[in-house]
């Protein structure tokens, strides 16, 4: 049975100052790598929110389910 959870991907400008302020997406997929997968494919699109494609993820941290529920 595939199980999937919410993972929350932060990112930071490459060439930003600290005082940046992050991005922060949430992607549903079934492993911690496939969910930075999906980031990096989303990060590196020349549209919509990233238009240089320079980011660098900074954490990856899975949000639901939380241990021990069901999903």
């Amino acid at each position: 049975m595939l199980r999937h959870r919410v993972y929350r991907i932060t990112a930071r400008p490459t060439a930003a100052p600290a005082e940046e302020q992050l991005l922060v997406r949430h992607y549903f997929a079934g492993s911690e790598a496939v969910a930075v997968e999906h980031a990096q494919r989303s990060f590196s699109r020349q549209s919509g929110t990233n238009e240089r494609g320079e980011y660098q993820i900074v954490s990856v941290e899975q949000i639901l389910p939380q241990p021990g529920e069901l999903f």
